[in-house]
């Protein structure tokens, strides 16, 4: 029996050393001499004696030369880096385009891996159980991300998907710490249990072509509190969107009555559910969805108001959350210097100074509130703002190409001018109300006149300004 056993002994350690062909730089590789390409892969069958074999920062070559011989790196075998529990980061180079399951599975260091381009999935377990790993940025030419693919990964906070990919498969994130995923327009296909138990996860917007949402898919996300539904889901499984707390508010943008299980959300606090304006009625006497703590018709959302390239333009992401295409949302804009007047477009011309009104209207959907801007512009510098959220001053490499005015409640202030310049505040008639100084490239003028327009001088340079 003694002699047996050593037998045993000594066929497990032959069948662990001949797991690869060749080491190479501290890495290994199965060779294929009729193609002259190599795979990389583990040390050793066993998990103990392979846990070793790979640690720190690893970056694997595009190819190797073995007895004079080059062999292209194509290819990683399933359970590579298996329970590697000190490799911290991998780079793959781009001549890898085939990769094996459980690659990394239980590498609880690893923070880190560059995915080749040219694979076209990430296959099951790839990442499982990988808990430092915080960061993925997944290639464009990956189509599926596979069976629990990055189950457990507890660390994993940010995720970039490609515009290639049309499944995300059972278990993929479950587990996983992503606040917010953004899933690409090409996605078709959520499994079951795909985002189970995310905890941090926010807010989610289902592409529009996604039919079905599989059972348990964010089943127990305890932060979850908003959720778009795209222009073709059909059905909503059991548990969906079951266990989760939070959730206040589901849009729902289908041109059609949304197939709803009596258990796909909390059956004792169903959310608050946004629906086209048309078929308020028949989410309204529908069985299921008369449960919900109130259903409201979708309205637009409120526009931003910028600037580029010497215009001035109105945006609202009404097209990303609450309808079905960007084309659809049109602005009705009032602009005191052009006189009272409506406008369905995208932008206008900047000549000047303005008080500018807009809202968002879109077919099925509710106009959007009202946005009210007061600013006037000298030279854009294709800075981003909205109402209640300009600037308070200017970063001084901007000074030469922007100066921006704001008047409200009594006080005109003027940014984004070099220090010590001198200004004067002047009526349309020609007379003088005021004069300042900038200070950290700011000026103010207080107690000025309301309701009415005012010049603003500095230099050769003059504003004109609508005081609120």
């Amino acid at each position: 029996m003694k002699h047996l056993l050593s037998f045993f002994v000594l066929l497990l350690t032959a069948l662990e050393a001949s797991a690869y062909d060749v080491e190479v730089d501290g890495l290994y590789y199965n060779l294929n001499s009729e193609t002259l390409t190599a795979t990389l892969t583990a040390k050793s069958t066993g998990s103990s004696a392979n846990a070793e074999a790979y640690i720190g920062d690893i970056v694997v070559p595009e190819s190797i030369t073995v007895e004079d011989v080059n062999y292209t790196v194509t290819g990683v075998a399933s359970r590579t880096f298996y329970s590697c529990d000190q490799l911290t980061s991998v780079v793959f180079p781009s001549t890898v385009t085939t990769l094996g399951t459980y690659i990394f599975n239980s590498c609880k260091s690893l923070t880190s891996c560059t995915l080749p381009e040219g694979i076209t999935t990430i296959p099951t377990a790839t990442f499982i159980s990988c808990t430092s790993l915080t960061d993925v940025n997944i290639p464009s030419s990956v189509d599926s991300i596979g069976i629990s693919a990055f189950c457990a990964c507890k660390a994993l906070k940010n995720v970039t998907l490609p515009n290639t990919l049309h499944k995300i498969l059972e278990s993929a994130f479950y587990g996983c710490s992503m606040e917010r995923i953004t899933l690409p327009d090409s996605l078709r296909e959520i499994g079951y249990r795909a985002f189970y138990q995310c905890n941090e996860l926010v807010e989610i917007t289902i592409p529009n072509k996604v039919e079905e949402i599989a059972t348990q898919a964010f089943y127990d996300c305890p932060k979850l509190e908003k959720v778009v539904l795209g222009t073709s889901v059909k059905t909503l499984n059991v548990q969906t969107f079951n266990s989760c707390p939070a959730l206040t508010d589901v849009y729902f943008l289908p041109l059609r009555l949304v197939n709803l299980n009596s258990n796909s959300f909390n059956s004792l606090n169903m959310p608050r559910i946004h629906v086209q304006n048309s078929f308020l009625e028949r989410y309204a006497t529908n069985s299921i969805y008369r449960k919900a703590k109130e259903i409201i018709p979708l309205q637009c959302a409120e526009p931003y108001i910028y600037c580029e390239n010497g215009n001035l333009q109105f945006y609202s992401d009404t097209n990303l959350s609450h309808c079905t295409a960007e084309e659809n949302v049109n602005y009705t804009i009032t602009a005191l210097d052009d006189g009272e007047g409506t406008s369905p477009t995208t932008e206008l011309k900047l000549l000047a100074s303005y008080l500018v009104k807009a809202v968002a209207s879109a077919s099925e959907i509710l106009p959007s509130d009202t946005t009210t801007v007061t600013i006037s512009w000298a030279n854009c510098a294709g800075d981003l703002y909205k109402e209640g959220e300009l600037p308070t001053s200017v970063d001084p490499s901007t000074a030469t190409t922007a100066v921006i005015c704001r008047a409200q409640d009594g006080i005109l202030t003027v940014d984004g001018l070099p220090d010590g310049t001198s200004l004067r505040l002047f009526t349309p008639e020609g007379r003088l109300v005021a004069t300042a100084t900038s200070i950290d490239g700011t000026a103010f003028f207080h107690h000025i006149p309301q309701r009415t327009t005012l010049i603003v001088n500095f230099g050769e340079d003059s504003i004109k300004v609508w005081s609120e």
